[in-house]
């Protein structure tokens, strides 16, 4: 029972480092993509004209609603 619980103890500990160091990894990784895509994403939203989905939305909620939608 003992040599179980030394071997799961013994796991756990370095699991829990190897989860920690590719962790680290990972936010470096997103990060360094992050910075490298801005710009594109920034010549994107250049490029291509903003669409009105949202301000047709946001119009659309702020008006009374019509005769159908109010049921009648």
């Amino acid at each position: 029972m003992w040599l179980r619980e030394s071997i799961l103890t013994f796991l756990d500990y370095y699991l829990t480092k190897i989860d920690s160091f590719l962790l680290r990894v990972q936010d470096a990784i997103i990060a360094a993509l992050t910075y490298l895509l801005r710009p594109v994403a920034t010549l994107y939203r250049q490029i291509v004209p903003a669409t009105k989905v949202l301000h047709l939305l946001h119009s659309h909620c702020t008006q009374p609603l019509t005769r159908h939608a109010q049921g009648i």
